[in-house]
């Protein structure tokens, strides 16, 4: 399957399992844009800034991958990102790799960003 009926499979799965339905754009301010970058990517969240980009590049196009840069725009971090992470979990800081440690960050439900 390519790349857009992978993404029209994970709308049907969002539909299907969420109350989440995705619709071409009719106008709006603000939409999701889906383009072949040079990888994965979403803006976490609704940007407010017309045209969001959200990658689906070379080697992202499985429905997991899809559905992962869909629930970023949709406003998710990744687990290790959350406010409350460190209520559950310790980060072992000296065994991240040099330049990483930024996926370690943590945000609170009042940010978001790519």
């Amino acid at each position: 399957m390519n790349a857009k009926g992978v993404i029209l499979k994970a709308f049907d799965q969002y539909r299907l399992k969420t109350c989440i339905d995705f619709t071409p754009r009719k106008g709006e301010e603000n939409y999701i844009s889906v383009f072949k970058g040079e990888g994965c990517s979403s803006y976490v969240g609704n940007q407010r800034m017309g045209r969001q980009q959200l990658s689906i590049g070379e080697h992202c196009d499985s429905l997991g991958t899809v559905e992962h840069e869909f629930l970023h725009a949709l406003g998710f971090w990744h687990e290790q990102s959350r406010a409350d992470r460190d209520d559950y979990v310790n980060i072992m800081w000296d065994h991240i790799e040099p330049g990483h440690k930024h996926n370690f960050e943590s945000y609170n439900d009042t940010v978001s960003m790519l």
